[in-house]
């Protein structure tokens, strides 16, 4: 199973033991019938391009065996050891990218091959992407995150979930652009703190990480210029200015205003109060914020040479099998956006059991049925030009995301209360395509998946409901209607109240884990529907499957 690439560490003393060929056969006699037509022979594997050595192919085989989560820093680690021996190689791009897909396939349909190994070659067709850009451009890495005590720090007995997300995002970062000067990178951490939702318990989880991101400089002999005071800075430099580490969060960004909002017309919609008052769920708050931020000075005057790109608090989605395939595609090949695309066939998930931290069979099914729920079917079914007009077969939940900085989300304005603000991001896309023409453009991600560190997978249903999948379920229903009233107007009335309606009951008949044979047969149902001929059939037939469950 790939063997031709990933070399083998067998000893001679290992190896099997040499048989002699059989004695050959004796011609048959005359009269005996004609021989059987030897089968031909089956047709080789094909040789990978590039050879990863065998010590590093060992070192990724005892990290899939160990009971270490998934996002763990180690497993970044040893990517990038082996996308930099790849480099070595001097490897072309598109035969790094056909290696790609014979392990990725080999990953999701064959024996797998060690799971670094598979990202490691993914890692180094970032690299190679990244050193390829040939006109100056500048990336802006928004990373939002809020009370990350448990995965911003490093993993131990006691915090098996650890997973140093801030030095995974500066690491990778600097592997990068080590391999180029034509772009520069902007990493903005952005904290989801504002009014009194504060992230402050002992110095909160922004001093965890600014703390974590000056020491690992200062261990790796990096040598930064830091604005403000070293128990508190603002931000720093590193590379001769060609990486700048920020911090900021929701409300300082509000406090701010734009050219399109004042500061005191920014904070009302980041805070999303209701009518007693109070902070209602603020789904997307900081990813807005991020994306909002003005760019560089030296970039103002050329947003077309930029993008603004979303990650993840955690380290499920790694920079360094991200970034380098956005900007490349953008800022070289002209497109206006890079989707991460968790349906692509060549993307690959590695999970950890339920002992290690990965959640057990049932949690996994629950978050699979969520997806389905959502990106396979809510999505396609209120907003099918995704798909039909603009080609993009992704899920919509973007956990990683690239978008052009001539795109204006500050004047957009875009509430903070929809589907992790993902569905509003497209729908901006769209909108921007729709009036300047573009493309979309999308590709393979790893995902190193840790289920039970999730903040959004819990014993607790009531609060996954009221805090996650309750505002991202419901909102998605009022979005199509304030953006295309028309063909809101045609769609199944009993679907659009079903879906807006949802309570707290119908979650947990739905994603709490006890399905009945009911349950089952909508979801294999709604599996059907994105790519079906005939989507009206497939509403009908699932009409029929929800009047048999007793909510």
């Amino acid at each position: 199973m790939l063997g031709l690439a990933l070399q083998s560490a067998k000893t001679s003393s290992e190896r099997e033991p040499e048989v002699p060929p059989p004695e050959p056969t004796p011609p048959p006699a005359a009269a005996a019938a004609a021989p059987e037509p030897t089968p031909a022979a089956p047709a080789p594997e094909p040789a990978m391009a590039y050879t990863i050595d065998a010590a590093l192919v060992d070192e990724a085989k005892a990290l899939d065996a160990s009971d270490t989560n998934r996002s763990n820093i180690n497993f970044s680690y040893l990517s990038q050891k082996i996308a930099k021996s790849l480099m070595a190689q001097s490897p072309a791009l598109d035969k790094l990218e056909e290696q790609y897909v014979e392990m990725a396939t080999a990953w999701n349909k064959g024996t797998k091959p060690p799971f670094c190994c598979v990202e490691g070659v993914k890692y180094a067709i970032d690299a190679v992407k990244w050193s390829s850009i040939q006109e100056p451009g500048h990336v802006v890495v928004c990373v939002p995150f809020y009370m990350e005590f448990e995965r911003g720090a490093p993993a131990t007995a006691e915090n098996p979930n650890g997973e140093e997300s801030p030095i995974q995002k500066i690491d990778e970062a600097l592997f990068l652009l080590e391999n180029s000067k034509t772009i520069s990178m902007d990493l903005v951490f952005i904290n989801d703190s504002i009014a009194e939702k504060q992230d402050n318990k002992d110095g909160g989880s922004v001093k965890l990480f600014k703390s974590a991101l000056l020491d690992y400089t200062k261990a790796k002999d990096i040598a930064i210029n830091l604005t403000g005071p070293e128990d508190d800075f603002e931000s720093f430099t590193a590379l001769d200015g060609l990486l700048t580490v920020k911090f900021t969060s929701v409300g300082g960004e509000a406090a701010k205003g734009s050219k399109a909002e004042s500061p005191e017309e920014k904070t009302k919609r980041l805070e999303n109060r209701g009518e007693d008052g109070k902070l209602r769920e603020r789904k997307g708050g900081a990813v807005l914020a991020g994306l909002e931020i003005e760019l560089p000075s030296s970039f103002a005057d050329k947003p077309q040479r930029t993008i603004r790109c979303l990650v993840d608090g955690d380290s499920a989605h790694p920079i360094g099998s991200f970034i380098g395939d956005a900007a490349y595609s953008v800022l070289q090949l002209g497109h206006t956006a890079y989707l991460g695309n968790l349906k692509s066939p060549h993307t690959c998930v590695s999970i950890v059991g339920a002992d290690a931290g990965g959640g057990d069979e049932g949690t996994q099914a629950r978050v699979q049925n969520r997806k389905l729920f959502f990106s396979g079917f809510v999505v396609p079914f209120l907003f099918p030009e995704l798909t039909l007009k603009y080609k993009y077969t992704g899920t919509t939940q973007l956990p990683v995301k690239a978008i052009r900085g001539d795109i204006d989300f500050a004047a957009a304005k875009l509430p903070t209360v929809q589907p992790n603000v993902d569905l509003g991001i497209l729908a901006l896309v769209c909108s921007f395509l729709n009036a300047n023409g573009g493309s979309i453009d999308s590709g393979a991600v790893t995902i190193r998946d840790n289920v039970a560190s999730s903040t959004m997978t819990s014993s607790d249903l009531t609060a996954e409901w009221t805090k996650t999948y309750g505002p991202i379920f419901t909102s998605a229903v009022g979005l199509c209607r304030d953006l295309k009233p028309d063909d809101f107007a045609k769609l199944p009335g009993w679907l659009t109240t079903f879906i807006e309606g949802m309570e707290f009951k119908h979650y947990e008949i739905l994603f709490g884990g006890s399905n009945t044979p009911e349950v089952d047969a909508i979801f294999a149902t709604m599996k059907k529907f994105r790519d079906a001929p005939d989507r009206e059939a497939v509403l009908a037939e699932l009409e029929g499957l929800f009047g048999k469950v007793s909510f």
